[in-house]
């Protein structure tokens, strides 16, 4: 089964689809734009990060979610790190970025501790974007 490794040895993330893991149905996002990622923890599954294709050439979208009962526990950083050093290694995206709503302080918090600095806005949301380093 193909997964991607994160810092932590215990947090993995694998490519999921609805009905794979039935707990994370809820936060999928379908479209054929959009690839989800099961979050799992000792095989727990906490949470899904996702990339999302961009118009923009070689940029992809970022998002991540975890569990109610997981939050605030880093999972998220973890997480995000690790599909951000995936699309930009393995798949060659150059900068990946990530659209947080203002009024979520803790998504804010996992972006800038994920590497990711503040670009702007995209209509209602703020954008956070990280840069592939050029060696890669």
């Amino acid at each position: 089964m193909f997964q991607i490794p994160t810092e932590k040895e215990n947090i993995t993330l694998r490519p999921i689809v609805r009905n794979a893991v039935p707990e994370l149905n809820p936060m999928l996002v379908r479209g054929s734009d959009w690839t989800n990622f099961g979050i799992f923890e000792d095989g727990v599954p906490i949470g899904v990060t996702r990339l999302h294709l961009r118009d923009e050439p070689s940029t992809v979208e970022l998002g991540y979610e975890i569990t109610g009962r997981r939050k605030g526990n880093g999972f998220a950083t973890v997480a995000a790190k690790a599909i951000t050093e995936y699309a930009e290694g393995e798949l060659g995206y150059e900068r990946v970025i990530a659209k947080i709503d203002p009024i979520n302080i803790a998504s804010q918090k996992v972006a800038k501790k994920s590497g990711f600095v503040e670009t702007g806005k995209e209509g209602n949301f703020l954008v956070y974007a990280h840069q592939a380093p050029k060696n890669l």
